[in-house]
């Protein structure tokens, strides 16, 4: 009986810390990609200002980073990070 309980606890212990884990690297996921699009943002700023044919190419790596980024398939379109805000 004893052990049927410690192993229900350490189950449920692990599908805690997996959960755990899951966040942290969702919230790194969209951190990263929220400072992505601010630094397109700022990116296409300058471009207004003076355009440059170095600027274009950022502009566009970034853009590609975005889309392409690892972490997109664990975020949703309506998850913000502070880089949104900025």
């Amino acid at each position: 009986m004893v052990d049927i309980i410690l192993t229900v606890i350490a189950t449920i212990s692990m599908i805690v810390g997996l959960l755990g884990i899951f966040a942290v690297i969702r919230n790194y996921a969209i951190d990263t990609i929220g400072e992505m699009k601010y630094m397109l943002r700022e990116a296409e700023k300058r471009q207004e200002i003076f355009y440059t044919k170095a600027e274009a190419e950022y502009i566009e790596s970034l853009k590609n980073r975005i889309e392409n980024h690892w972490g997109r398939r664990l975020i949703r379109k309506k998850d913000r990070s502070i880089f949104d805000i900025m």
